[in-house]
Parts: C-alpha cells; sequence; structure tokens
C-alpha cells in the first residue's frame, strides 16, 4: 500500500507529464518510473519512502522531497506542497533545464550534483567528470 503523498504525487504527474510516460510499480516499496530519453543518463525512479519521496535520476544521484520541509502548513497542504517540489524537480530535468555532474577520480564517482543548466560559475570540470541533461551526455573533462 503506498502512501498519501506518494498517491498525490503519482496523480500531480499524471496530470501534467501524462499517463504514457510514467510505469508504476506498486511495490513495496511503491515506485513511479519515467523512461530514460538517453541511456547514460538513466531513468527517473521516484520511490515511496512514506513521509518523503527518494528521486533517483539514473543510478548515481538522488535527491529527497519530504512532508517535513513544509512543516508550517497543514497536513493537506504539506503533502500538495511536496508533490509539487516532485513535480518541479522531475519537470526541469525533463526541459533540460538541470545539469548532473559526475565528479571522478581515478576512474570511480566521488560524488555527484544537479545544478540549473543557466548557471554560470561552477567549478571547471576535472579530467574524470562528465555533466548530462536528460537528452544525454552534455560535456566531459579534458585531460
Amino acid at each position: 500500500m503506498s502512501s498519501v503523498l506518494f498517491d498525490s504525487t503519482h496523480a500531480l504527474l499524471i496530470e501534467r507529464l501524462g499517463r504514457d510516460q510514467i510505469r508504476v510499480d506498486v511495490g513495496p516499496p511503491a515506485t513511479l518510473t519515467i523512461a530514460a530519453a538517453h541511456p547514460a543518463v538513466g531513468d527517473i525512479v521516484v520511490q515511496d519512502d512514506e513521509s518523503e519521496l527518494m528521486i533517483a535520476l539514473g543510478e548515481h544521484h538522488h535527491w529527497h522531497c519530504a512532508l517535513y520541509q513544509h512543516d508550517t502548513l497543514p497536513d493537506g497542504e504539506r503533502v500538495r506542497a511536496t508533490a509539487e517540489d516532485a513535480h518541479d524537480s522531475i519537470q526541469a530535468i525533463l526541459s533540460g533545464k538541470t545539469v548532473l555532474r559526475l565528479t571522478r577520480r581515478d576512474g570511480r564517482i566521488r560524488s555527484t550534483t544537479t545544478y540549473r543548466s543557466d548557471l554560470t560559475e561552477m567549478e571547471p570540470l576535472g579530467p574524470e567528470d562528465e555533466e548530462f541533461t536528460w537528452f544525454g551526455p552534455l560535456r566531459t573533462g579534458t585531460p
């Protein structure tokens, strides 16, 4: 059985993205999957963790949208605000407005981060680093 937060997010994503883009697995834990636009990036997977959603972009990066981030709101509004957070972060990826950076050292991933594609003050890429948008590889570091 999925949480109210998961069910609300599922309904919101279907309303805004369309049913055909989203695959559901009732779990446990329940998950929503949006298939990758490019295999190097990977799927977007939203996992139900009851009081929060864990959202993964491919196999290397994830973040959380949690009810506690909206503690000042009444319960029903907390659910809606958290579902909106999840939608907004996913929509930014799908529209190419989010860049995923993989930082590698000695062939291993050391860290990952995402940032807005219009941000101009990021650290330069290291020689093994890679960046992606939803549509595929964006740039790589130079040795």
